[in-house]
């Protein structure tokens, strides 16, 4: 299995994407793009829900929300994103190739251009996604900006034409490159800056601020919202790694560490 993103569902379980695939940039396994439904409980698997009927050889399956009975997944490979049926297990593709699931501009990180472990420049196409509080929006970026916008009824219309769905999509903030995301109760969404080492904080009404600059901030992936208030903070370094480092010896410097910073925000059980 080759894991990309985690989250614990609104049931309590864990679920987990397996991008299928040995490597970045390379074509997914037979059968190898998946998202798996764990058990807490019994630490044994629930469900797979295959995923490669939406995919190609160049997907790249990233993150994923819940929404009701629906979970939206992005293709940072194809670029598009994927609307999987939970009670049917049927998958749709939406806005493929649409311009606000391409990456518009290389990876960068702590100010660099980032290149694969082949020398090649990165591209990573859609990645960071969040749902509203109410579950009517649906917002999603490429790893480098901007946050995009766009009603998931439309998402959820499966006898929508992807012109027609493409009219509704709206520009939400004017985000940079980004490690990941995290919102909270009140639809405020927290976004990395991989180049300036910030937590960037993000209004409903689509207004940013700085919430937190550190230098010890490298990378920031997959942060999450406790029942406390306070805001985890992995710095993970992914741009030190030979696989975005241009093949080079790994620069990471361990320990690698989680920060936890106090924000007086509730987390979003959707």
């Amino acid at each position: 299995m080759a894991v990309n993103a985690i989250r614990i569902g609104p049931d309590g379980d864990l679920w987990v994407v397996d991008k299928g695939a040995a490597g970045m940039g390379e074509a997914p396994l037979q059968g190898g793009p998946k998202l798996v439904q764990i058990d807490l409980a019994t630490n044994a698997v629930r469900r797979v829900y295959p995923l490669q009927a939406a995919t190609t050889e160049r997907s790249f399956i990233d993150d994923f929300r819940f929404n009701g009975r629906n979970v939206y997944l992005t293709d940072a490979g194809q670029p598009g994103l994927i609307v999987l049926d939970l009670d049917t297990g049927t998958l749709r593709r939406a806005l493929d190739g649409h311009w606000s699931t391409i990456a518009q501009r290389p990876l960068t990180g702590q100010g660099r251009t980032l290149r694969d472990d082949r020398g090649k420049i990165l591209f990573i196409h859609g990645d960071q996604t969040e749902d509203s509080p109410d579950g009517k929006t649906f917002y999603y970026q490429a790893c480098t900006g901007p946050l995009y916008s766009i009603e998931t009824r439309y998402l959820d219309d499966a006898g929508m034409s992807d012109a027609e769905r493409a009219k509704h999509v709206k520009l939400f903030a004017a985000t940079v490159a980004t490690g990941g995301t995290a919102i909270d109760a009140d639809g405020t969404i927290y976004a990395s800056d991989t180049d300036g080492l910030r937590i960037l904080k993000i209004a409903p009404d689509g207004s940013m601020s700085t919430l937190l600059e550190d230098p010890r901030l490298v990378w920031v992936d997959a942060m999450w919202i406790d029942e406390q208030g306070g805001l985890w903070i992995p710095a993970a370094q992914m741009n030190r790694t030979p696989t975005m480092n241009g093949g080079e010896a790994s620069a990471v410097k361990f320990p690698t560490t989680i920060y936890r910073l106090e924000i007086g925000a509730k987390p979003l059980r959707n």
